[in-house]
């Protein structure tokens, strides 16, 4: 608006400021802590507060024709120092408002819970969200549509780089343990392994290693690493005593797979709660569902079930074998 008329923008933003967002966050029992220009940052005592006067603020705007404004909403501690306010609460709220859709609102789950079933109602889930230096997920409700997530569901594939072998040992055991590690975890259904003589672009997930030994003594490093930001999800070192190749090799192998499976697992599900029910497929529906009821929560059953009736629209075929069992009842795909 700036760039089109810089004397008009102002002149709707002095209007916006005078007529709706300053007495709407007064009515509410709000307090201004600071004007950023074409921004403001409020206090209030109640999560609910706060979220009844941003309501009504995007009612007003819609209505007026005014600039779409983006509203953040977040219960945390603060502190106020020199008429200027710090903190969790204020950082997890501006990272929300940069992420509420235009004319839209965006409130944490922790403000979510406390609001009566009426309010409750605004708001829509938008999956738990990584925020930029928040260090764990935040659980996201949108008011005026789902913001979009960049996180997309795709094959589940790890890649299996060849380990380096830094032996002085005439046996080279590093492309047995390899051979014997992608058999093992082929035989999870869901895991599709690839080799360095596949087309790697296409993982999602890399498995580096090296192995070193001396004497009867063998130490493998593995690395798991996420392909599109490089980010390293597991790491460990197995030491084996050698006693017979074919044993350690076997050994070696299930630990490794069971671990490996394990984490992409862990961030698997992660991922899926990073983005809406309605993106999800049939199994990550159902793979949350089971999370849900597995929790014995009461609240968490309603849920679960809504996840799983969408799972059996979107693949009544697939999920025929699947029982999902919780505290109050049982619901059967089929």
């Amino acid at each position: 608006m700036m760039d089109e008329n810089h004397e008009v923008a102002l002149e709707a933003l002095g209007d916006v400021r005078d007529r709706v967002i300053e007495p709407c966050i007064a009515a509410g029992g709000g307090v201004v802590v600071k004007r950023l220009g074409d921004g403001w940052l409020a206090a209030f005592e109640a999560g609910s507060d706060a979220c009844t006067s941003a309501l009504k603020i995007q009612e007003m705007l819609a209505i007026d024709g005014a600039p779409a404004l983006r509203i953040g909403v977040h219960e945390g501690a603060v502190s106020f120092v020199d008429d200027d306010i710090f903190g969790s609460g204020v950082n997890i709220a501006s990272r929300l408002e940069a992420l509420a859709k235009s004319g839209g609102i965006a409130i944490s789950d922790v403000v979510f819970a406390n609001l009566s079933e009426d309010l409750q109602a605004s708001f829509e889930n938008a999956g738990a969200r990584l925020l930029k230096n928040i260090a764990e997920p935040i659980k996201v409700w949108a008011f005026g549509g789902i913001p979009p997530t960049d996180v997309a569901s795709e094959p589940v594939s790890v890649l299996l780089e060849n380990f380096v072998e830094r032996s002085s040992s005439s046996s080279a055991l590093a492309p047995d343990i390899l051979d014997a590690v992608a058999m093992e975890l082929e035989k999870y259904r869901w895991l599709n392994v690839l080799r360095t003589e596949d087309d790697g672009e296409t993982s999602k997930y890399i498995l580096c290693g090296s192995l070193r030994r001396s004497g009867d003594r063998v130490r493998v490093t593995v690395d798991l690493s996420a392909r599109h930001d490089g980010r390293r999800l597991w790491s460990e070192r197995f030491d084996r005593v050698v006693i017979d190749e074919f044993e350690l090799v076997d050994g070696l192998s299930v630990a490794l797979a069971l671990r490996i499976s394990a984490e992409i697992d862990a961030y698997e599900k992660m991922q899926a709660e990073m983005r809406p029910p309605e993106q999800l497929n049939a199994v990550e529906l159902s793979a949350r569902a089971n999370d849900l009821m597995s929790s014995g929560l009461p609240d968490a059953f309603d849920e679960a079930d809504t996840l799983l009736a969408r799972a059996i629209a979107l693949e009544p075929r697939s999920l025929h074998s699947k029982f999902f069992c919780g505290l109050t009842g049982v619901a059967k795909c089929e």
